[in-house]
């Protein structure tokens, strides 16, 4: 992906009593993988990739959606 991946964020949960907890990390799974690889794939067909690789407001757009498909925090990083 030219330097830029998809990445699950570990993002923080409401703190019961004061304390600093933590979602767990993303569990990736098939369904994931194929709408990344889908998404991907229609970027490609339009042309939005060049021989350097995918556009980071590209990658940026995948990851965005894959937030809004998945519910999960994700980031381009």
């Amino acid at each position: 992906m030219g330097g830029a991946s998809l990445v699950a964020a570990t993002a923080p949960v409401d703190a019961l009593a004061g304390g600093a907890a933590t979602r767990p990390p993303m569990r990736w799974t098939n369904n994931s993988s194929g709408f990344v690889l889908r998404r991907m794939s229609q970027l490609i067909q339009t042309g939005a990739r060049d021989v350097k690789g995918f556009k980071d407001k590209d990658v940026n757009q995948v990851a965005k959606a894959l937030r809004e498909y998945s519910g999960e925090k994700v980031t381009s990083t």
